[in-house]
């Protein structure tokens, strides 16, 4: 089964950076899959869970391939801001 884990409350206009991966990973520099959402992060992992016909990107392989994915919020904040951590940890 799928998990959804946020403690972060996202205010209205906020952004999320969010890491999706299997439960023993622990580093999300070289595992799973870092993403960035203004849309509220259980709407944008539900959506992520609907969308398997796009083979083209790893997210919905593994997503079809795994079932016990974690979806985690990891950053609550701007837009901007969200982006460039984003940026920075798809770089490590």
């Amino acid at each position: 089964m799928h998990t959804f884990n946020t403690t972060k409350h996202q205010p209205n206009g906020m952004a999320v950076v969010y890491w999706i991966h299997k439960p023993e990973h622990t580093d999300m520099f070289t595992q799973g899959y870092i993403g960035v959402t203004k849309r509220k992060a259980l709407a944008r992992w539900r959506e992520h869970l609907r969308t398997t016909h796009r083979p083209e990107l790893k997210i919905y392989l593994a997503l079809a391939k795994y079932d016990t994915l974690v979806f985690d919020v990891i950053i609550v904040g701007t837009r901007e801001r969200s982006e460039e951590h984003t940026s920075e940890l798809q770089s490590h």
